[in-house]
């Protein structure tokens, strides 16, 4: 049952990346549908190449825009995501479009959901987690739920 749930999630990203595409700009000549990363720019295209599909962090991402999913073991780092966003400890971007879901969530700008433990954002997010932060909220910290559209 919890492979289904886990399935489930990874469908709604690819669904949401594909959806938050249509909104980005064209899509660039130069991308790739799977990159897999070791450590920060490595491999060295990671730092400029898009990702239209699946990146994956074994144990860390970074890096340019992706469409869909990233995936890190220990910390997602791309600058801006389109999708589903996720990692054990710790997850940054600049800005997501769709879901960020780690333990530790920092974010510029969510047009969507972060869900974990700690949760940051500087403008506009809707967060559910333990401790949350969005700079010039109503009520900047608030546990539970916070939000600013």
């Amino acid at each position: 049952m919890k492979k289904w749930g886990f399935y489930l999630l990874l469908v709604c990203g690819l669904m949401a990346g594909v959806a938050g595409a249509a909104e980005c700009e064209p899509v660039e000549s130069d991308w790739t549908f799977l990159q897999i990363c070791f450590a920060p720019g490595v491999p060295s295209d990671s730092a400029t190449v898009p990702v239209n599909g699946v990146k994956v962090g074994a144990p860390i991402s970074d890096g340019a825009r992706v469409n869909g999913v990233e995936g890190a073991v220990l910390y997602a780092g791309s600058t801006e995501v389109n999708g589903l966003q996720g990692s054990l400890i710790a997850a940054s971007a600049d800005t997501v479009g769709g879901l960020q879901l780690s333990l530790f969530n920092q974010v510029r700008d969510c047009c969507g959901l972060q869900l974990g433990i700690v949760n940051m954002a500087e403008g506009k997010s809707f967060q559910i987690g333990l401790l949350n932060y969005v700079k010039d909220a109503w009520i900047p910290y608030f546990p539970v739920v916070n939000f600013k559209f």
